[in-house]
């Protein structure tokens, strides 16, 4: 489906940027964009968490108007999310604070359910356009989207088995909706880099586009929604899932997490070492 669409850009322009906010929305084209700004931690934090359960929410109400599609994606061309919050989850571990790991695990779980779920009786379609790095739950947001949009040079992957632990939002379930479980398996237990082109062939990316083609693409599919019939039997799939069954994820997850040994730990702050000298050398 590399193809299938013309080659023209149509940028992003958010038009509602939240207060103090991680995230900025433009409505339009009967769509709700929601724009990870440049700005913002690579990573999810926990305000961002409880950010999008609003946007969300606003969502499901009809805040927005009678729209038909979410499209998530970010600002930056070089980082799409990289995951979960480190630095809170050794904090909690610490700590041995479950009900605050268990207040994050949750939110984020929630974010994965609304967009695999069509937000409910609501039915929306959920489109994610993936530039530069989506990893450990950045990968899941993407997957829990109807449709995954990947422009080439983006890479994906599940860094959590380094330290000892599992993505527990959903990764597992999700993944199997589009390939079988033992490719699931092997995926989510080798913690490597996936390129786009490579998760596009074993189909795992639904549509793979040159760079800064991935909002034109989008915003294609928004005004002709037929594009996704060919999706229907996998997004039928995702409906399926039942939301008991990721929170028994998310619990063995946080189970997991407070076990974590040292050596665990220790990988997770060189790892967290290696986000923050990121972050300075690109600020």
């Amino acid at each position: 489906m590399t193809n299938s669409f013309p080659h023209v850009r149509v940028p992003v322009v958010p038009s509602r940027p939240i207060e103090n906010g991680s995230f900025e929305i433009d409505v339009r084209q009967k769509s709700v964009w929601v724009t990870r700004m440049e700005s913002a931690t690579e990573h999810v934090s926990l305000d961002q968490l409880k950010e999008m359960h609003a946007i969300d929410s606003a969502i499901q109400q009809g805040a927005f108007g009678d729209v038909k599609f979410k499209v998530v994606t970010a600002e930056s061309a070089n980082v799409f999310c990289l995951g979960g919050d480190l630095a809170l989850f050794l904090k909690c571990v610490e700590e041995r604070d479950r009900d605050g790991l268990a207040e994050y695990a949750l939110l984020a779980t929630k974010s994965v359910w609304v967009n695999s779920s069509g937000f409910g009786a609501r039915q929306l379609n959920s489109l994610a356009v993936v530039r530069g790095e989506a990893q450990g739950g950045g990968f899941e947001v993407a997957l829990s989207c109807d449709v995954l949009v990947a422009e080439r040079g983006a890479h994906f992957g599940f860094p959590e088995t380094i330290f000892g632990l599992f993505p527990g939002m959903g990764a597992a379930l999700l993944l199997a909706t589009r390939v079988a479980p033992e490719v699931a398996n092997r995926l989510i237990m080798h913690a490597r880099r996936y390129s786009a082109e490579f998760l596009y062939e074993i189909g795992i990316i639904d549509i793979l586009v040159e760079p800064n083609h991935g909002f034109a693409t989008a915003a294609m599919i928004v005004e002709d929604p037929s594009t996704l019939k060919e999706f229907e039997r996998r997004i039928s799939r995702a409906r399926e899932l039942q939301y008991s069954s990721v929170v028994e994820l998310v619990e063995r997850w946080v189970d997991r997490a407070l076990e974590l040994p040292q050596r665990g730990q220790k990988a997770m702050r060189v790892l967290l070492r290696a986000q923050e000298k990121r972050r300075s050398r690109d600020s």
